[in-house]
């Protein structure tokens, strides 16, 4: 069996995005179908989950935090489609200017002088 052991090797991802949803439980009216077929297994829906609202934080990998977003509202699950892939597009931005390396001389001398 082979399993991943080098997870020392592993690269840190760039972000990471924790969110949560906040849902109103909403009743489905029965239509007496329960009633039927007694005999037989089936599931009924009692209950519909409708999202009200959500909040998201976003984390940079060196630990800066960006949030959190907020929204409560109609159309939650849409908004939240629309803030995240306005997310994606700053995040994209971030990555396309990376950031210069700044290391003191010696420690370039031994960056060059590496072999492995």
């Amino acid at each position: 069996m082979v399993v991943f052991q080098n997870h020392y090797k592993q690269m840190k991802a760039p972000y990471v995005i924790y969110a949560d949803f906040e849902a109103l439980v909403r009743k489905i009216p029965l239509c007496g179908f329960e009633n039927e077929n007694k005999e037989k297994s089936y599931t009924v829906k009692t209950e519909h989950h409708e999202a009200s609202g959500y909040s998201y934080t976003v984390v940079r990998s060196d630990g800066e935090v960006l949030g959190p977003k907020v929204y409560r509202g109609i159309n939650a699950v849409r908004t939240f489609c629309r803030d995240i892939l306005q997310e994606e597009v700053k995040i994209r931005e971030s990555l396309a200017a990376p950031k210069p390396i700044v290391m003191a001389p010696e420690d370039w001398e031994e960056f060059k002088s590496a072999t492995d």
